[in-house]
């Protein structure tokens, strides 16, 4: 799975699976597997939160050393520095604290991020991984899907402004010298995921989330790309993992930096691809050549 701009087009290509798929966590354990194979001294990005849980179980459960890094912002997240401690406390993994005052970094942050066009958030991860060792392989935990259903068909909505993919952008123009690697941009995985049938069923209830005054953080009406967040990911990690990961409470982790969580917004509308399931499904089954889709239509073979 890869991604650019072609003539100012955004695009993602999706090369079809080798093999059948297993459960999205026998996909993850395989993923870390692959990983390992290709690289030494893996460094995990890591929030205490259920997606970077699922990511370092996938390298715990098949016995990969990966050291963990958090980005500590006193005074912002120490509520997820709390429950980082708490992970710790459980797996005894190697710890990277790195400390970064956002505020004292305000001026600087903004200023690339008009630069770049990329939200200031991305900016500050980018910041993290400056201050982290080059010869890794620095890996963004798991990010599930975006949804969208319209007539009663189910989409994958992709956008070169979504979180992952524009934190992946700004490392790639701000940390040219660091190694980094999206864990779940892997086709095996996104399959075993688009075919649970958490997925499915929550798509087939979409409208239920239609509630007038259902709001997330002041925003009203809610999202659609809230819906996994909020309502898939947990039932999705409890259907695979059970209780061998914590459910913590729903945070950003930058909730309390105004200039972070009001700056610049991420534009999904923009370069933005809507993918029927259904269709990519069948795409990374088929077992034939790369398959490219441009933003606002799909891509010829």
């Amino acid at each position: 799975m890869s991604y650019g701009f072609e003539d100012g087009k955004f695009y993602l290509d999706y090369t079809p699976c080798y093999r059948s798929v297993g459960t999205p966590r026998e996909e993850f354990n395989n993923r870390a597997i692959a990983i390992s194979k290709n690289h030494d001294n893996l460094i995990l990005s890591f929030s205490g939160g259920t997606d970077s849980q699922v990511t370092y179980r996938a390298f715990h459960d098949s016995n990969i050393p990966v050291t963990c890094a958090f980005m500590h912002m006193p005074g912002y997240n120490d509520n997820e520095y709390k429950n980082t401690k708490e992970q710790l406390a459980k797996y005894n993994f190697d710890l990277i604290v790195i400390t970064i005052d956002p505020i004292a970094e305000k001026d600087n942050i903004l200023g690339l991020s008009n630069e770049l066009g990329i939200p200031p958030n991305q900016i500050l991860h980018s910041l993290f991984l400056s201050k982290l060792p080059t010869d890794c392989l620095f890996i963004e935990a798991f990010n599930g899907p975006d949804l969208y259903v319209k007539d009663k068909k189910f989409y994958l909505f992709e956008t070169a402004n979504s979180v992952e993919y524009a934190r992946l952008r700004a490392y790639d123009q701000l940390n040219p010298n660091h190694n980094v690697i999206g864990f779940e941009k892997e086709e095996h995985i996104l399959l075993s995921v688009l075919k649970d049938d958490t997925l499915h069923a929550a798509m087939c209830a979409w409208d239920y989330y239609n509630i007038p005054g259902l709001s997330y953080l002041g925003e009203e009406p809610l999202s659609v790309i809230n819906y996994w967040d909020l309502f898939i990911k947990p039932l999705f990690f409890g259907k695979h993992w059970k209780q061998d990961i914590d459910y913590y409470p729903k945070f950003q982790g930058c909730e309390n930096i105004d200039y972070i969580i009001n700056g610049m917004e991420h534009r999904y509308r923009e370069n933005q691809i809507f993918i029927n399931v259904n269709n990519l499904i069948e795409v990374l089954e088929n077992k034939g050549v790369t398959v490219r889709y441009y933003e606002r239509q799909k891509a010829s073979q």
